[in-house]
């Protein structure tokens, strides 16, 4: 085990540039949190709003480590704000005293960057490929506070069935007619997903339809988009964001007309029997506001239906 001396003696951390694309790509390959998310054409996306302010650790010269992060102009460098969690990326070759050095690292860079505190999204443990939760410790010994905790609703396909009154509804969707398809028609999908959160909830869709259009032919094995069809209409829908252990519902949408038939029900029924769902998480996101604080209780009641239980997803804040 090297320790956190030698760390700082042998590994060198700078900030990411376009020229380290390549390497960063690699890190994230690599990775035991690997999700496309993180790959620069993901992340590079939405460069406009969020100013990167991204790391790679290099041990001997190699890359041994991603840290995707943005800073903000209140002095908050976060991991990462336009992403739904972020960290320290790594292929789990080293760890609790490199993982304390390599913070150490890079809190000396925050702070030349002019940071003045950190907040840090841990990538939730479903989408780890194996053990790897050492930065829960450091943050741990860095007196890092919990300052939100939101649910998401999660399973396995096969271990968790879905409530009997789910089964009813997917049934009834089937007998009138309701076609379960992949499809491109982001648009059209959009505009019903945008309908259906602005009745249901007043918010709206945090990428736009061209955003997602663009997303999906960059990841078009990561991002697929199935949808139930009703007299040639689209009824409801789910984005899914693939990885290699997670199939996440990024989005559900359904319209009045498939509310009212059951085509959401019929349509995740369907695909949880998909051969490429097996073994893997369905995840089916967070069902809370302001952090965690109030909880969209219908909202969790439909995916606990569905047959998820609860995973936590956290945000942690420490001072520099």
């Amino acid at each position: 085990m090297t320790s956190e001396a030698e760390v700082g003696k042998k590994w060198e951390i700078s900030r990411y540039s376009i020229d380290d694309k390549d390497e960063w790509d690699s890190c994230v390959m690599n990775s035991t949190k690997k999700h496309f998310m993180f790959f620069r054409n993901y992340m590079d996306y939405h460069s406009d709003r969020f100013r990167d302010a991204s790391f790679i650790c290099r041990r001997k010269g190699k890359a041994v480590a991603a840290i995707p992060g943005t800073i903000l102009k209140d002095g908050v460098w976060a991991s990462h704000a336009g992403l739904t969690f972020g960290g320290i990326l790594s292929d789990g070759s080293f760890g609790i005293s490199e993982t304390l050095a390599l913070f150490n690292l890079l809190n000396e860079e925050l702070k030349k960057l002019g940071a003045c505190r950190v907040r840090y999204k841990p990538v939730p443990w479903i989408y780890s490929l194996k053990p790897s939760e050492e930065d829960l410790y450091v943050l741990f010994r860095l007196n890092a506070k919990l300052v939100a905790r939101q649910i998401s609703s999660a399973f396995v396909p096969g271990m968790q069935k879905m409530e009997e009154r789910r089964i009813r509804c997917a049934k009834k969707a089937a007998n009138q007619g309701v076609q379960i398809v992949e499809s491109k028609d982001f648009n059209a999908f959009w505009v019903m997903l945008a309908e259906c959160l602005a009745s249901r909830h007043l918010v709206t869709p945090v990428h736009s339809a061209a955003e997602l259009k663009l997303l999906a032919d960059r990841f078009p094995q990561n991002i697929r988009l199935f949808v139930s069809m009703m007299m040639g209409k689209m009824v409801a829908g789910t984005l899914l964001f693939i990885t290699d252990k997670v199939v996440h519902t990024q989005y559900l949408a359904t319209s009045l007309d498939g509310r009212d038939c059951g085509a959401l029900d019929l349509l995740i029924s369907k695909l949880l029997r998909e051969p490429w769902m097996a073994n893997k998480f369905v995840d089916f996101g967070v069902s809370c506001e302001q952090g965690g604080l109030i909880l969209n209780e219908g909202l969790v009641a439909q995916k606990e239906g569905f047959g998820g239980r609860g995973v936590a997803y956290d945000v942690y804040e420490y001072d520099l």
